[in-house]
């Protein structure tokens, strides 16, 4: 991806110009971004034929954070999303679609991301215990839950639940 940003343009000018400035990511191994905030990414199996799907964790002074907006499935992974969620304060997840009826016509296990009706089932217990807050991201345009005064909405909230919005601050 380095090299892609590096030789390709509008990408090419912003790290010319020193827009952005490009880091080097190892997986599995801890990045410090200020004195305060490390980071530490990690592979995630999602449509990778262009570049690697990473997840994130964040470590603050006082608090955690799971940063995993884009994934194929949670089976498909080689960890377990209750004990990642488990081991951080706030999770933030893949919520791209709401279940399965979203896409009339359209096959969603071959686009991928796991079902929030899915990710609730796996992790209710979780938020039951109440250390973890999880919220969901990264949302398709047809999504249930996007809708204020909808069914799916509700359940989310009454489950324990968030959607991610605009303007969300999580203090680490």
């Amino acid at each position: 991806m380095r090299d892609f940003l590096k030789k390709n343009g509008p990408w090419s000018q912003l790290v010319e110009k020193e827009n952005i400035f490009l880091i080097d990511l190892s997986p599995d191994e801890k990045l410090s971004l200020t004195p305060r905030i490390s980071v530490v990414p990690f592979r995630v199996p999602h449509r990778d034929e262009y570049s690697d799907t990473l997840g994130f964790i964040f470590f603050g002074s006082r608090r955690s954070l799971l940063y995993l907006p884009d994934i194929q499935s949670w089976e498909e992974w080689d960890r377990s999303i209750r004990e990642e969620v488990e081991k951080v304060d706030v999770a933030l997840l893949d919520g791209t679609f709401y279940g399965p009826d979203e896409l009339p016509g359209r096959d969603l296990s071959r686009i991928g991301h796991p079902f929030i009706q899915k990710s609730m089932d796996l992790l209710e217990t979780v938020t039951k215990k109440g250390k973890t807050t999880i919220y969901f991201t990264h949302f398709n345009h047809s999504n249930f839950a996007l809708d204020p005064e909808g069914k799916a909405l509700i359940n989310v909230m009454d489950r324990g639940f968030f959607l991610a919005a605009d303007g969300l601050e999580i203090a680490l």
